[in-house]
Parts: C-alpha cells; sequence; structure tokens
C-alpha cells in the first residue's frame, strides 16, 4: 500500500514539489537497473502496479526525517513490503546489510 495524505487521500508523493518527485523517480530507475529490478534487503523482484506488495520504492537508508538526503549512497530500490515494514528497526544494521547484498551483485552492462 503507498502511504497517502490523511486529509485528501492522494499519494504522498502528490504533495512534494515537482522537482524533488523528478528526482527521486530517477534515482529509483538507476537503483532498479543496477540492483537488476531485484528488492535490496528480500531480493526478490519488484513490480510497478501500486497495488502489489512488491511495488517498487526508494528505501532511504537514513531516513530524510533524520537528516538522510535523497542521494546515491542514501537511497536503495526496495518492494513496498519491505520499505514500509522498515521503520522501527536499527537503520545501521540495515545499511550494513543492503551494502553487503549488493555487493554479490553483478554490475548491469
Amino acid at each position: 500500500m503507498t502511504a497517502r495524505c490523511r486529509k485528501c487521500g492522494t499519494p504522498w508523493t502528490g504533495h512534494l514539489p515537482g522537482g524533488v518527485q523528478r528526482r527521486r523517480k530517477k534515482l529509483l530507475q538507476r537503483h532498479r537497473r543496477k540492483q537488476d529490478n531485484l528488492c535490496c534487503w528480500c531480493h526478490e523482484p519488484m513490480g510497478d502496479d501500486m497495488r502489489a506488495p512488491n511495488f517498487a520504492t526508494l528505501e532511504h537508508l537514513v531516513k530524510v526525517s533524520a537528516g538522510g538526503a535523497d542521494t546515491e549512497e542514501n537511497t536503495k530500490a526496495a518492494c513496498q513490503r519491505c520499505n514500509s515494514g522498515r521503520h522501527t528497526v536499527d537503520r545501521s544494521a540495515l545499511i550494513t546489510a543492503a551494502w553487503e547484498s549488493l555487493a554479490d551483485m553483478e554490475p548491469v552492462r
């Protein structure tokens, strides 16, 4: 499920300025290519259907609310199921796990 605005019900990305949306979309596309369209946590294929649990999302390793930026180093592609389930877990352990899992992947040609 995509996070939605409590007031109007639109997807939360609808309230972000256009430049932020475009930057995040490009980051997500780049990470999906690098990761062979596999989630950085569960390594399952990601899809484009917003209603599916495997919907591709941009995962911030250091949360934006905690000072994390929209950079290539701070983001990865993750399925909606994994991304939404990471809010209460120690972020430093997740960052280490994500980088270790990506180290085994072959580069995209």
